[in-house]
Formats: structure tokens, C-alpha cells, sequence
């Protein structure tokens, strides 16, 4: 999560099935869905899908133009990883 949102503000709104959030040694949070066993998307493909929304507020007096970095990377068993990036301005 970048440095300019406030962490302690995190707010866990929804998710679409259980699952535990921590942090990381590095700072990086880390959503996990243990045994979720999701089918694959051919087969059923609203049940293939898994989410987590939160919300999270800014950190005070950041100027305008500020970058706001977030960066994803989703695990699916034990393939590699798939990419997510997102930049967006105040």
C-alpha cells in the first residue's frame, strides 16, 4: 500500500469468501483465502471468483498531484503470479 495512505485507517468492507489480512515483514499487506477452491471459471463462473474490497483514507495535507502507487500481485495455487498495477492522482 503506498506510503501516502494511512494505514491504521484500513477498513475491511467486504469479501467474498473468509479470509485473514496481515502485513508483511516488508510492510507489503497480504490477503489470504486459505482452501477457498474456487472452480475454474469454464465450469462455474460466478463461483470462480474471489474478492476483497477495503477502504482506506489518505494520509493529511498531501498536495495536489500527489501519485498514489498500488501494486497487486494475485497467487492461484501454486502457479506464478498474476501482475495488477494501479496509479491514480489527487
Amino acid at each position: 500500500i503506498d506510503a501516502n495512505f494511512d494505514k491504521e485507517s484500513l477498513k475491511i468492507n467486504s469479501t467474498s469468501h473468509s479470509m485473514e489480512l496481515f502485513y508483511k515483514e516488508d510492510g507489503k499487506m497480504h490477503f489470504e483465502f486459505a482452501n477457498i477452491m474456487l472452480p475454474d471459471s469454464g465450469t462455474d463462473f460466478e463461483k470462480s471468483q474471489g474478492y476483497v474490497s477495503y477502504s482506506v483514507k489518505l494520509k493529511n495535507n498531501l498536495p495536489i498531484g500527489t501519485q498514489l502507487k498500488n501494486t497487486a500481485f494475485i497467487y492461484f495455487d501454486f502457479n506464478l503470479r498474476h501482475f495488477v498495477s494501479m496509479i491514480l492522482r489527487i
